[in-house]
Parts: structure tokens; sequence; C-alpha cells
């Protein structure tokens, strides 16, 4: 995919992280959301399985292992729930209904996921997290595996940008004090 070529979609993959970090920090709000995922910077690369040791939890939702953390805080009856809720808050922010999981990324990724694997049972035997692992992981996979073009992922910065509100829309995505903590 040739960077800038707005027809063409491409994965979400790390970007995914912020927005749903968004929508947890929207459902348990600062404090609660601290209590599970810290919001300090790591120092390491994005796939580290490295922990505040002092708090147990992530360091930070930008990390795969605080990613996962999030995703999994997202509030939902069950995995489908909360992927639509994820879904529905990408499609917010980009302004486009159409943003849909690919179903062949998801596949993909499952099968070469190891590290992300090891990383939410480590936590899991923790105390970091609970329930099924295979499918929080599959829920944090397809959260990266929505398409987006270049013209979408613009649109949802610039919803940051605006405060929180779809420049286009006009929506609402997420409270201005939220988005303070979503941008620091």
């Amino acid at each position: 995919v040739g960077v800038g070529d707005d027809d063409l979609p491409f994965p979400l993959q790390s970007v995914s992280k912020v927005f749903a970090y968004a929508l947890a920090l929207e459902d348990l709000g600062r404090e609660r959301m601290l209590e599970h995922v810290g919001v300090e910077p790591s120092g390491d690369a994005f796939n580290s399985i490295v922990f505040d040791e002092r708090h147990n939890r992530p360091y930070n939702p930008m990390v795969n292992a605080g990613a996962i953390v999030t995703t999994d805080l997202v509030r939902g009856y069950d995995v489908d729930e909360k992927l639509e809720r994820i879904i529905g808050s990408l499609r917010e922010f980009a302004g486009n209904p159409g943003l849909d999981v690919d179903p062949d990324t998801v596949e993909r990724e499952l099968r070469t996921a190891d590290h992300n694997r090891a990383t939410a049972y480590l936590m899991r035997a923790q105390g970091m997290i609970a329930g099924d692992i295979e499918a929080t992981l599959r829920l944090y996979l397809s959260q990266c595996s929505v398409h987006v073009t270049c013209r979408d992922l613009a649109m949802m910065g610039a919803t940051l940008a605006n405060g929180g509100v779809n420049p286009v829309t006009g929506r609402a995505c997420l409270p201005r004090d939220r988005v303070r903590d979503v941008l620091s």
C-alpha cells in the first residue's frame, strides 16, 4: 500500500491502541484506568514484556501489554459487544460508517501472535488480566485489523485535535477532558 494513497485501505494496527484506550478511559474514568494500566513511558519497545512491578500493571496503553489490558477493559457483555463498541468508536472518530474488521487480517495476525499470547498469559498469571486469554487476544487483534484509509486516519487525528468533536460530522466522540488524557 502506498503511503498517502487515500483509496487503498490498510490495517489500523498500533494506532487502534489510542482509540481503544480512549473508549476504556471513558468507560472506567482516569483513576480506575490507572489501577490497570499506567501512563508512564516505558522506554522499551512496543512488544516488550516489562511491567511496572511496583503497581503490577503495564507501563502504558501504547505498548502491546498495555493495549491488550486496555482492550479487555472496554465495557461489554461479551467479546462481540466489546468489538462492536470499539468499531463504533473508530467509525465515529473517522466519520466513516463503513469501517470494519478484515477477517483475513485477523486470521493472519492470530497465526503469528505467539509473543502477544505469551504476554497475555503472563499478565493473567500475575493478576493483571483475567478471563479467556484467547478471546481477549482475538478482540485485540480484531481492533488492530480494522482497515482505514489515510483520509480516515487523518480525520481520526483531526477529531482528537478538535477536542473530541469530529470536524466534518460535528459529533462529539470523546469528552474534552478525556481527549487531554489520551493526547498526553
